[in-house]
């Protein structure tokens, strides 16, 4: 009696989709604003190529900060007499 009942074409919801997940008909800005934003875009300002992202340069600069830091609150430590030898 521990048979698992099989799911059955008619026990899964075959209700449409809602209102709230359709695409849109409309679209969100106008052809005037959409123009203007098109316009903002083509900005000499906004067009200008990026560099890539680097991340090991990025970890090479923490690193740097980080030792540093460290370095400077030992040194201020030690003048302060908060360092025992």
């Amino acid at each position: 009696m521990n048979e698992a009942s099989p799911v059955s074409e008619t026990s899964l919801s075959e209700t449409p989709p809602s209102e709230e997940s359709k695409p849109s008909e409309e679209p969100k800005l106008s052809e005037e604003d959409m123009a203007r934003v098109a316009e903002y875009l083509n900005l000499p300002s906004h067009r200008r190529e990026r560099a890539p992202f680097r991340p090991w340069v990025l970890m090479l600069v923490l690193t740097i900060v980080v030792v540093g830091m460290t370095v400077i609150s030992l040194i201020y430590a030690a003048q302060h007499g908060d360092i025992t030898r």
